[in-house]
């Protein structure tokens, strides 16, 4: 069985929105599988630098694209010549993006509703949700978790090679182990 992988990211969605009276199902997702209440997303907390990231591995200060105010649209078309780099230098792209449309202003964006990129803990901070078969049940992960994680952790759970240039770790501590194998 192909194993396959969906990404979903809510744009400007604040960790702290992500509860049982304002978001139940998320919330609920959260509690049943992996998660990250406070993982860190990168610096500057604009889309994107966001997006960018999660297409190259890397940080802002190594892809450079992190123009505030750019829009999703503008940005998408910014990461092309990026995306043929990727692709002349035969890294696999696994990623699959669906952003959904931001959520109501008091729960959406940062400290001011037109920009979260103010360095604040409302706009470094997201929930990270890991859901599917091989992953644990009601697990917390306790150590400091980066947007800059999901890359690698995608790439090793479809059995991809790692780029040496990703900056983040792969979330073992997500997964279940796998089964020890028999000896003779």
């Amino acid at each position: 069985m192909a194993r396959r992988v969906v990404l979903v990211l809510a744009d400007g969605l604040r960790p702290d929105a992500v509860t049982p009276g304002l978001m139940p199902s998320l919330h609920s997702l959260g509690e049943g599988y992996a998660r990250a209440r406070d993982a860190r997303t990168v610096r500057p907390s604009v889309t994107v630098a966001a997006l960018a990231s999660l297409a190259t591995g890397v940080g802002p200060a190594t892809h450079r694209l992190t123009e505030p105010g750019l829009g999703f649209l503008p940005g998408l078309r910014r990461l092309r010549p990026l995306a043929g780099e990727l692709a002349r230098a035969h890294l696999p792209t696994a990623i699959i993006c669906a952003k959904l449309g931001a959520a109501p202003r008091s729960i959406a964006w940062g400290v001011h509703p037109k920009d979260h990129d103010l360095p604040h803990l409302v706009n470094d901070r997201i929930t990270l949700i890991l859901g599917g078969h091989a992953v644990r049940r009601s697990r917390a992960l306790e150590r400091d978790v980066s947007i800059l994680d999901v890359p690698p952790t995608v790439l090793w759970y479809l059995g991809l090679p790692l780029p040496v240039s990703y900056e983040g770790r792969v979330l073992h501590d997500a997964f279940e182990p796998a089964p020890a194998m028999a000896v003779a």
